[in-house]
């Protein structure tokens, strides 16, 4: 359900002696071999939360922009067919320039794709 480094929010209080109350945010830093997880929050010592309580807590969902998520499916796209054509022999060089996705809300971002015979 949860993996180390997603962020969590608590759905419901705990109770059961744990002191997390609704709408706190924390951090999972580690699942052990039972699927018991290690998770920061703020102003807390660390606390391992058993998996049990698991539907009480729920992942915190990022989203991505269509933008970036549109230049990763082309990005992949032109990787696959530059790739293509160099094994058939229809191109000898390929070279592609990709975004920084990290720089497309700056809008310093180009996409220039070459693959030569």
């Amino acid at each position: 359900l949860f993996r180390q480094g997603d962020e969590v929010v608590v759905k419901r209080d705990l109770g059961g002696g744990y002191q997390l109350q609704q709408g706190e945010l924390g951090k999972v830093l580690h699942i052990d071999g039972d699927g018991d997880a290690l998770i920061a929050f703020p102003d807390q010592e660390e606390q391992w939360v058993h998996s049990s309580m698991f539907p009480k807590l729920a992942k915190v969902v990022q989203d991505v922009p269509f933008v970036m998520q549109l230049l990763r499916v082309l990005q992949a796209a032109c990787l696959s067919m530059c790739g293509w054509n160099i094994l058939t022999g229809a191109a000898e060089v390929a070279y592609w320039h990709f975004i920084d996705p990290k720089s497309v809300e700056s809008n310093n971002w180009f996409l220039t794709i070459v693959c030569s015979p």
